[in-house]
């Protein structure tokens, strides 16, 4: 092998030239790596959080104080700190899966990106003016459709802290109702569109109309049958629906509990705010309709959701958290 003092000049005056811009190129990358770095607010478990991240979480906390045990106008320092705790659960998820090897199916990818898109739609000039682009809320939803499959990893048949269907189907039955119905009104509307209560005489002949219809229901009419006698309309079939404990969709406070009182497959008449209802319950076992499948995950957070909230926390909270609280006033300024 050639020395390098038997080198020509011209060798070595090469090689000296390679070597320093290899240096130099050396210099730049770690430059530009710190410089990258110094830009990033949080890095929790070694997981960055980027600034459009953050920003997201500031934003999230700024909104809602109260479901952060804050108050409007509380400090940027407490602001910012439950900010961290968003964004090192949203570390620990991406953290844990990736151990898991597990990765999002394509139908839980649509459904993040279609949900995404509903309230980029509508909120995404406000996003945009605070430094949260499209793909960083992609990114938040993507995150959420992962911590479902943690979820479901842990709670979910063949998990490891597996919940019996009985008990997804008591939870079921105590939280939601399907049923089938039609009402009427005891108001009336004027010209004017001024609504008015009816008089006792027209509530009277109202609840008469549909306790004979009661009547009729029990001797085998269908309830589309009499919905469409009592309407003069076609018999297009009433739709099933459902409707949770704390759910309101129009109808009256009390309007959930009884029909819950109804038994399955009975039919009742339901006096509720302001209307009455003709009601018949499905009949349907939930475990083997369509619609239980649809609500299981729901379900199961109704029995699991607080205790899986709580492990996250820990999770979250035994990672290691670097940042530079300058670089996350920087980012939080545009939002507070």
């Amino acid at each position: 092998m050639m020395k390098f003092k038997e080198l020509t000049k011209k060798q070595r005056r090469f090689r000296l030239t390679v070597t320093a811009a290899a240096a130099v190129l050396a210099g730049a990358v770690l430059t530009l790596t710190l410089l990258l770095r110094s830009t990033v607010p949080l890095t929790v478990g070694g997981f960055d959080i980027d600034g459009g991240l953050y920003r997201y979480f500031v934003d999230t906390v700024r909104a809602a104080p109260a479901d952060y045990g804050l108050v409007a106008g509380s400090p940027e320092s407490s602001i910012r700190e439950e900010a961290n705790k968003l964004a090192a659960e949203y570390a620990a998820v991406e953290l844990q899966l990736s151990a898991k090897n597990v990765r999002l199916t394509a139908a839980d990818k649509a459904n993040a990106s279609t949900e995404m898109n509903k309230i980029w739609h509508i909120f995404g000039v406000y996003y945009k003016s605070i430094g949260v682009e499209k793909t960083t809320l992609a990114r938040v939803y993507e995150n959420r459709a992962k911590r479902d499959a943690l979820f479901a990893l842990l709670y979910d048949t063949g998990g490891e802290s597996a919940i019996a269907d009985k008990d997804v189907l008591a939870a079921f039955g105590v939280n939601y109702v399907v049923f089938r119905s039609f009402s009427a009104s005891f108001t009336v509307t004027d010209a004017q569109g001024k609504i008015t209560p009816m008089t006792a005489a027209e509530k009277k002949t109202i609840q008469t109309k549909f306790r004979n219809m009661l009547t009729e229901a029990q001797s085998g009419k269908t309830l589309d049958s009499l919905y469409s006698a009592y309407y003069n309309t076609e018999d297009d079939g009433l739709p099933m629906q459902i409707l949770g404990k704390t759910e309101k969709a129009g109808y009256g406070e009390d309007f959930f509990g009884k029909v819950q009182k109804i038994k399955a497959g009975g039919i009742a008449v339901v006096e509720s705010g302001t209307e009455i209802y003709l009601v018949q319950r499905d009949d349907t076992s939930p475990k083997d309709a369509e619609y239980f499948w649809r609500y299981r995950m729901l379900c199961l957070k109704v029995l699991k959701g607080a205790d899986f909230n709580k492990r996250l926390a820990k999770d979250a909270a035994a990672l290691s958290v670097d940042g530079s609280e300058s670089v996350q006033k920087r980012a939080a300024k545009a939002v507070l």
